[in-house]
């Protein structure tokens, strides 16, 4: 066994920071098989889904998974495709005065409710540690629209990244959040442009703290929105973020491409 001494030392251990760079690359392949899913929604299932969310009857509810069942719709396209349609069509009839703001607070609620009862088959924050992927997820004091902010959060999961998801965060608190636990990147939900100045304040706080070692994406409506007026890189660069995205694959491979950096040391 001595005689294997010379040859073992000449290999050195690969750092944390490289095995780091390593797990996240290793995510964005996964994520080539763990798509996000999309497509049109079956009108028939849309519309009991809907009619649970606005009744709350747990026998509506056992309707839809009946349906679902049968056609044989993933749980993943419940989310990508369903919820998300579901979510738009009751914000329509509100804007369109159809149902009140309490109706479609509620109705907002139940499908968050069965976001988490998906959600927990890709429940993957146990894992993050000093070696995990970890990312934090926030969304700017101010912030009304937090449904996307969930559902992007059950993606990562599906794709094996832990996620902190931190609601209605202000700078003080993102700072102490990011001291207190190690992360490769933070991701900023920001639905639309008056989220702007909150979104960008947050990055700002990042960038005053941790520099830019510590990589930023922003994402959310505002990509689109803000997308027929100029680039998403020029996007990015107004906020002081690093990426802007509305496509989780993409974050992740930026993260690992740029050999994402954790905040606490």
């Amino acid at each position: 066994m001595d005689s294997l001494s010379p040859i073992a030392n000449e290999f050195q251990r690969p750092t944390e920071a490289a095995l780091r760079r390593l797990a996240m690359r290793g995510v964005s392949e996964l994520t080539r098989s763990h798509r996000i899913e999309n497509g049109p929604a079956r009108e028939d299932f849309l519309d009991i889904l809907i009619r649970h969310a606005m009744t709350g009857e747990r026998g509506v509810l056992t309707e839809f998974y009946d349906a679902i069942r049968r056609a044989d719709v993933s749980a993943e396209q419940v989310v990508d495709i369903y919820l998300a349609t579901a979510i738009s069509r009751i914000g329509t009839a509100w804007h369109e005065s159809e149902i009140d703001i309490l109706q479609a607070s509620i109705a907002v609620s139940r499908l968050q409710a069965l976001l988490r009862e998906l959600g927990d088959a890709w429940f993957a924050d146990s894992t993050c540690g000093a070696m995990g992927h970890c990312v934090l997820l926030v969304l700017p004091m101010g912030e009304q629209h937090c449904f996307g902010t969930m559902v992007a959060a059950n993606q990562l999961r599906r794709m094996g990244v832990s996620v902190k998801v931190s609601l209605a965060i202000d700078s003080q608190k993102l700072v102490k959040t990011l001291q207190e636990r190690r992360y490769e990147a933070v991701f900023v939900s920001c639905a639309n442009r008056s989220s702007l100045a909150s979104s960008a304040e947050l990055v700002n706080t990042i960038r005053q703290n941790f520099g830019s070692r510590l990589k930023v994406v922003c994402g959310g409506g505002i990509v689109a929105e803000m997308g027929q007026q100029m680039s998403s890189r020029s996007l990015a660069a107004r906020m002081g973020a690093d990426l802007a995205t509305a496509d989780i694959s993409e974050a992740l491979a930026f993260i690992a491409d740029h050999g994402g950096q954790v905040a606490a040391e």
